[in-house]
């Protein structure tokens, strides 16, 4: 049996300048996709009188689609590739 320790930082980073907007550390078992909504609500608070991303920019490991809803209800579209998990090849 292996165990692992350690910690993850999940970002919310700009596309144009890099400059990270917000982050949050978890244990390194959280999954990407459970912390998505709540960068994203941080986000809004953080900088709700600033600016308002049009775009939410992921990896694979967000692919669900309470993200994608949650994105909507911002006014925003999420754009990440498909993660084909549980899928079956038809050949």
């Amino acid at each position: 049996m292996i165990k692992w320790f350690g910690w993850k930082m999940h970002a919310v980073v700009d596309t144009t300048s890099g400059i990270p907007l917000g982050y949050i550390i978890t244990p390194a078992n959280v999954a990407d996709m459970v912390m998505a909504i709540p960068l994203m609500n941080k986000l809004k608070a953080d900088y709700e009188d600033l600016f308002k991303p049009s775009y939410y920019i992921m990896d694979t490991g967000y692919d669900i689609p309470s993200i994608y809803q949650h994105a909507v209800s911002f006014g925003a579209q999420a754009i990440m590739p498909i993660n084909w998990r549980n899928t079956k090849n038809s050949t």
